[in-house]
């Protein structure tokens, strides 16, 4: 008569799987390799530069004038 064992069944790559050091070490792979992609596509990262640079001096021409409106609005007489 056969005893059960107390092992998972199955192939040694799905208790491989199991290990928690190999775990780790496929989660950092993975998070390696999502970088490295980000990394080679430049768009990911240039855009939004690009598009905060275009703010930055939107805001810088916006301000040209910016005391001279200020003294206008505060000279207004509440009617």
């Amino acid at each position: 008569m056969n005893s059960p064992s107390n092992t998972l069944g199955g192939s040694p790559a799905s208790s491989e799987l199991l290990a928690p050091s190999s775990s780790r070490y496929r989660a950092s792979a993975v998070l390696l390799v999502g970088v490295a992609r980000i990394v080679e596509n430049r768009s990911i990262y240039v855009a939004p530069l690009i598009v905060a640079a275009v703010q930055v001096f939107a805001l810088a021409i916006s301000t040209i004038g910016l005391a001279e409106r200020r003294r206008a609005v505060l000279l207004l007489d509440d009617q």
